[in-house]
């Protein structure tokens, strides 16, 4: 599929958003360029977080705010001109696919442009059939490009149609004999019903409605309540299940190897994540974190005594009661799939010694290391696999001290 920093890169619009506080001496709304800039504000006591501050990104109030561009709007009164065939593009310009696939949507590049590109810098078409194809059947992907970057999906799609055809000819619509692919069925299953109360609970104390967020946003915001109750619940292979399948790269669903991955922070780092992890810009374009998440997540897990299960069919439950059965629908066909791939390591286990079944950690021991990765993950803004990763480094270098006599 076409992914975002693989073959389409555009600009997220976060660098286009602020967020506020309210300053406690002047009582006027401020303006921070970042959320860590914000709540470092908020912690140090000089601002606090009112009603009209929003915990999300807001348009920079003022003016001072740069206006969302909708890449495909054309001026109607001047349409902009096409590019000559004749003139030749700058080949310095393009390095990489992803730039030459993104001016070209803009509208800078021709469709002879793009060919001579591919031709000249890349000599090969700058994406294959089948990336175009699994693009354009993958309406999950689309609308979640379409929200992070501000464009027009209908125009996004047909953008990639015209590229489509222009590398491999063909009609420009999307052949009318090719089959749906919709959503494998599941039959849900009973969710708890207390459980189901403390996610309703907690959902409209903090408006996780598809009516107050509308449906991408509230359906953005769950996943986030998904993965954390999960996370919190030390379900991390069923997570990354559920996010590699959403992305449409179930090859993600191996945990990576961290020790592997370059600086954070980094290009390098960035183009590791896209191809060894769910924590990529996809999934930070599908999920929203919403306030009091961790008191919501907190309840739940601890009511659902950790068991994952439980946990995702009461949000599962929730997602369905408020029309979003179709993502309902995938996460369970994701969970269901990494408790079936589990299966074996459990038979597994039942057929060892209870001696060596108690050398492991017990879930009080688990719940306290995973107090420590979440506050290090939220210090640092990494993953939580991250943090778990720079854990076991710390841990280990501990143990060599000890070792040493270092630590009394």
């Amino acid at each position: 599929m076409i992914k975002l920093g693989g073959l389409i890169d555009l600009k997220p619009l976060q660098e286009e958003k602020a967020f506020t506080a309210t300053s406690k001496e002047t009582g006027n709304v401020s303006v921070f360029k970042t959320k860590a800039a914000r709540d470092a504000a908020i912690k140090a006591g000089s601002h606090e977080k009112r009603k009209t501050d929003k915990d999300t990104a807001v348009d920079v109030p003022g003016g001072e705010d740069k206006p969302k561009v909708n890449i495909f709007n054309k001026d109607k009164k001047e349409p902009k001109k096409a590019k000559s065939s004749s003139s030749e593009p700058d080949y310095d310009k393009y390095t990489s696919k992803a730039q030459t696939v993104t001016d070209f949507i803009k509208g800078d590049l021709s469709t002879d442009d793009i060919q001579k590109i591919a031709d000249k810098n890349f000599n090969s078409q700058v994406a294959t059939p089948k990336e175009l194809d699994d693009f354009l059947n993958n309406k999950f992907i689309q609308g979640m490009m379409a929200d992070q970057y501000g464009v027009d999906k209908d125009e996004m799609v047909s953008k990639v149609k015209d590229l489509k055809t222009a590398l491999f000819g063909g009609d420009k619509e999307e052949p009318k004999s090719e089959p749906k692919q919709d959503t494998p069925k599941v039959k849900p299953r009973p969710a708890n019903k207390v459980l189901v109360k403390t996610v309703d609970k907690y959902s409209k104390k903090y408006g996780l409605s598809p009516q107050k967020l509308g449906k991408e946003e509230y359906e953005k915001h769950m996943l986030s309540y998904v993965h954390d109750a999960l996370e919190d619940a030390n379900f991390h292979s069923a997570n990354r299940q559920i996010f590699a399948d959403l992305q449409g790269r179930p090859e993600l669903a191996k945990r990576p190897d961290y020790s592997t991955a370059p600086e954070i922070g980094t290009p390098e780092r960035e183009e590791w994540d896209m191809k060894n992890s769910i924590y990529n810009k996809n999934f930070d374009a599908s999920v929203t974190e919403f306030d009091g998440s961790d008191e919501a997540v907190g309840a739940l897990t601890s009511q659902a005594s950790w068991e994952g299960e439980k946990i995702i069919d009461a949000l599962l439950s929730k997602l369905r009661k408020d029309g979003s059965g179709e993502l309902a629908d995938k996460i369970q066909i994701s969970f269901d799939k990494d408790m079936a791939k589990n299966e074996s390591s459990s038979k597994l286990e039942k057929l060892l010694p209870e001696e060596v079944l108690n050398e492991g950690p017990s879930t009080e021991e688990k719940r306290i290391a995973m107090l420590a990765v979440r506050k290090q993950a939220k210090f640092r803004s990494v993953s939580l696999e991250q943090a778990i990763q720079d854990q076991i480094n710390a841990l280990e270098d501990l143990m060599r001290d000890a070792k040493r006599g270092k630590l009394k």
